[in-house]
């Protein structure tokens, strides 16, 4: 297969569909080392009591708004991730989402760990984020940044770019990208993913 020259690719590149499909098999692969570790941890027993985080620092765009990739824009192709918390059994029935229609952003990540293990401080003593299973949380914007600009993303009445919901034991959310420290793309989640398996399972 030939190279793709990605300095040159645009909406019309005849290259466009090869670049979507490889990413789609990447995410496939992803989610499929996801799932191996998941089942050796319940074939293990840890399972139910494993507090589980699966997220990512950004999505991908293929000119769905007019741009490609990542970091060239604020779009939902780019800036929408999914986070997927998976609390231990213990805590499922004590920490419970209120609202299945709120913003979420990866600083909440740490308030809500802490929160999890028994920190009593205001999460403002030590975050700009909140605690995601708060009964008052409530987030009216989020920060977000690429490697040039930063943005100011509010909910639009007729757009709704971020959801929490409840699916079983998981909590999934889509949340925004909110710091300009990148700690996970979607490939070096998929590096980790086929270290732990080869070396740990």
């Amino acid at each position: 297969e030939a190279n793709i020259n990605y300095l040159t690719m645009n909406k019309d590149s005849e290259d466009l569909k090869s670049v979507y499909s490889r990413y789609k098999n990447s995410v496939a692969y992803n989610d499929k080392l996801f799932g191996e570790i998941i089942q050796k941890l319940t074939e293990k027993g840890i399972y139910d009591n494993s507090l589980i985080i699966y997220t990512s620092d950004h999505g991908q765009e293929f000119y769905e708004y007019g741009n490609f990739g990542h970091n060239s824009s604020f779009s939902k192709a780019q800036a929408n991730t999914p986070l997927i918390i998976k609390l231990p059994k213990s805590l499922q029935m004590s920490h419970t989402i209120k609202d299945n229609n709120v913003f979420t952003s990866h600083i909440d990540i740490v308030p809500t760990l802490l929160s999890i293990i028994g920190v009593e401080n205001p999460t403002k003593d030590y975050s700009n984020g909140y605690d995601l299973f708060d009964k008052n949380y409530k987030r009216d914007y989020v920060f977000s940044a690429n490697w040039n600009n930063n943005a100011i993303i509010t909910p639009l009445p007729a757009h709704k770019p971020s959801a929490l919901t409840t699916i079983g034991v998981l909590r999934v959310s889509i949340n925004l990208y909110a710091s300009s420290r990148e700690f996970v793309s979607i490939y070096f989640a998929v590096g980790i993913l086929y270290f732990f398996k080869k070396f740990f399972i």
